[in-house]
C-alpha cells in the first residue's frame, strides 16, 4: 500500500492511499490540480488535467511540480524520489504525447495548442480554451478525407477500366465510341452520387482509424493504396509508407471496397455504377 499523510491547508490532516503507485500519483494529482482543488480546468487547454483525464498520473505529477509549489506534490518526491525520476517521469510525458499529440492543434488564433480526443478519434471543434474562438481543426481530418476519397475512386476507376475482356458485354459498344479509350470514356461524376458518399465514408472511417500514421503523408498516396487493398488488389501498401507500411495494409483490408462494373446503358452508350 502506498501512502502519502500531510496537512492540507483547507481540510487540515489529510492521508490519501492507494494499492499501485500510479492510483496515489492520481490522488496526489486531483488533489494538488488546481492549487485549491475547487476549478477543474480544461482538459482541451492544460496539459496536467489532459494528463490526469487519460491516465498519466506520474506525467501528470511531474507537470504540477515544474508548474508551481505545491506542498503535497513536494511531500510525494520526498517519500519516493526512485519511482519519479526524471527518467520516469520523461518518459510517461513522451507517451503522453504520443498518446494526444496527433489529435491536436493550435489555434489559428492564439496559436495555443488545444487537445482532441484521442478515444473519440476527433481534433478539436468548437471554442478555444484560451482565447474563446470557434475553430474546427477537426475538418482537416474531413478534407483529408475527400481527397483519400477522391483518389480511391479514380484508381477504382482505372483499375475497373484498365483491361476489359474481349467476351464482355460492353467491349463492342466501348470501340465503337469514337475511338476513346476506358479512362478516357468515364470519370468520378459518372459513379452515381450515393455511392460516392458510401465510399467517401469508407475512406474517413479508414482515416481516422490510421490518423496518427498517415497526418504527414499526401492524401493521394493514401487513396491510392488503400483503393488497390480494400478493393481486393491487395498491392497498394508495401513498401510505400515506411516501418507503417504493414500495420496500413492490415487496417485497409479490414475494409471492403464497393466494386465498379460497367454496362450499356439506355441509349446504347458504356456506363458505370457501384455495387457491394
Amino acid at each position: 500500500m502506498f501512502k502519502l499523510s500531510f496537512e492540507d491547508p483547507y481540510y487540515g490532516d489529510t492521508e490519501l492511499k492507494a494499492a499501485k503507485f500510479a492510483d496515489l500519483c492520481a490522488e496526489i494529482a486531483e488533489h494538488a490540480h488546481p492549487q485549491n482543488g475547487l476549478q477543474p480546468c480544461d482538459i482541451a487547454g492544460c496539459d496536467t488535467a489532459n494528463m490526469m483525464h487519460h491516465g498519466f498520473h506520474r506525467a501528470a505529477v511531474a507537470s504540477i511540480a515544474s508548474a508551481t509549489e505545491s506542498v503535497v506534490v513536494g511531500e510525494l518526491y520526498e517519500k519516493y524520489p526512485r519511482l519519479l525520476t526524471r527518467k520516469v517521469t520523461d518518459k510517461e510525458s513522451d507517451q503522453w504525447w504520443a498518446y494526444v499529440g496527433p489529435w491536436s492543434a493550435k489555434c489559428p488564433e492564439c496559436w495555443g495548442m488545444v487537445y482532441g480526443d484521442p478515444e473519440g478519434r476527433e481534433l478539436h471543434s468548437g471554442k478555444c480554451p484560451y482565447c474563446g474562438i470557434e475553430f474546427d481543426a477537426d475538418a482537416r481530418i474531413s478534407e483529408y478525407a475527400d481527397a483519400v476519397a477522391s483518389e480511391a475512386l479514380d484508381t477504382m476507376l482505372w483499375a475497373t477500366t484498365a483491361d476489359i475482356p474481349e467476351d464482355a458485354d460492353v467491349s463492342e459498344v466501348i470501340r465503337a465510341v469514337h475511338g476513346k479509350s476506358l479512362s478516357d470514356l468515364f470519370d468520378a461524376d459518372d459513379v452515381p452520387a450515393a455511392k460516392r458518399e458510401e465510399l467517401r465514408e469508407q475512406c474517413e472511417d479508414f482515416v481516422r482509424s490510421v490518423w496518427e500514421m498517415v497526418r504527414e503523408h499526401e492524401p493521394r498516396d493514401l487513396g491510392h493504396a488503400f483503393a488497390l487493398t480494400a478493393g481486393g488488389w491487395d498491392a497498394g501498401f508495401v513498401g510505400r509508407f515506411g516501418k507503417d507500411s504493414d500495420r496500413l495494409g492490415d487496417a485497409a483490408r479490414t475494409f471492403t471496397l464497393p466494386e465498379l462494373y460497367l454496362y450499356v446503358a439506355i441509349g446504347g452508350l458504356p456506363a458505370v455504377d457501384m455495387c457491394g
